[in-house]
């Protein structure tokens, strides 16, 4: 199955589950299906950029992840502090699959997000309590921690199969299409699945 398809199916998780869970197998990543159910979903909320940015009154915009990690200090309450870091490592582990090619021009490097994507759902996992919704929880996140990486390459292979192959830098229709309402940009992001419809008109539920 290919990430074009995605823009011709309904069930947008049951998508995401099968390339995800074909690429472990293919990678053979030892985890359990709830972690692979986890990103499947994470990749299903993303491709709804109003799901992945953030919105002021500038406009849309990706939050640096160190701002992110100031946020999860200055969390008042632990369920604040629990959401903060699985935003971190939920953007991190989407930003470093999909946009690492975009890396090469910036001050920082994939390896950056890696550590601290890796190291937010570390800390998750360790913030959870014994109850067995929890417990389940916190071995999705020591899973996505320690096989941060594989994920990363994961993310990036099912992007790869795209039809998007003369120019596989997503972040630069994402930037355009932004900027300047591009069709153009836009028949590339949905080519490999991405939503930018919900941009226009952003609802937070």
């Amino acid at each position: 199955m290919r990430v074009n398809e995605l823009v011709e199916t309904q069930d947008v998780r049951g998508f995401f589950h099968e390339a995800v869970t074909d690429l472990v197998d293919e990678r053979k990543i030892s985890v359990a299906d709830e972690t692979i159910v986890y990103v499947a979903n994470m990749l299903a909320v993303f491709i709804r950029t109003d799901r992945l940015y953030e919105w002021t009154p500038q406009g849309p915009t990706l939050t640096p992840l160190a701002m992110l990690y100031g946020e999860v200090l200055q969390a008042t309450s632990n369920k604040q502090k629990r959401q903060m870091l699985q935003r971190l490592g939920d953007v991190a582990l989407f930003v470093s699959g999909i946009f690492g090619e975009s890396f090469s021009r910036k001050t920082y490097d994939v390896d950056y997000y890696i550590g601290m994507g890796g190291a937010a759902y570390g800390s998750l996992s360790e913030c959870l309590g014994s109850q067995a919704q929890e417990l389940m929880s916190a071995r999705i996140f020591a899973e996505l921690s320690k096989f941060f990486s594989d994920f990363v390459q994961v993310l990036t292979d099912l992007y790869e199969h795209s039809e998007v192959k003369d120019d596989r830098d997503i972040l630069k229709y994402y930037e355009l299409w932004m900027r300047t309402r591009s069709q153009r940009a836009a028949k590339k992001l949905r080519s490999v699945g991405i939503d930018v419809i919900n941009l226009q008109s952003p609802t937070r539920h």
